[in-house]
């Protein structure tokens, strides 16, 4: 997702039941897949996939999987 009004690029991940949004740097992209390429998410962190774009940073989130 980009950051409206910016060239950042950013995904939000689910922490302790909130979102939180992470900034990253993006790489290669193979249709439509892009890679992530950044040190800012660690590995096992969640990413909010689907209805990301209705939420905002601190926003109650609920997995479901």
């Amino acid at each position: 997702m980009k950051q409206q009004g910016t060239n950042e690029r950013l995904v939000y991940t689910v922490e302790n039941g909130k979102a939180k949004r992470v900034f990253v740097e993006t790489g290669a992209r193979y249709d439509d897949l892009v890679e992530i390429q950044s040190k800012n998410l660690k590995l096992g962190d969640k990413i909010i996939v689907v209805g990301q774009s209705k939420v905002v940073d601190g926003t109650a989130v609920e997995v479901k999987q």
